[in-house]
């Protein structure tokens, strides 16, 4: 969900907080994938 999205939703600044900080695990575990993914490759 992108800001404009929880602007017109209207949210409680508590959820939108939950929202972000979800979004940034999500990006974290995704980076940690694609170093995983990256160690693998440069290790054949």
């Amino acid at each position: 969900m992108n800001g404009a999205t929880k602007m017109m939703v209207g949210v409680s600044k508590g959820e939108i907080d939950a929202v972000n900080l979800d979004d940034a695990l999500i990006q974290t575990r995704t980076i940690d994938v694609e170093m995983y993914h990256l160690a693998n490759i440069l290790s054949l």
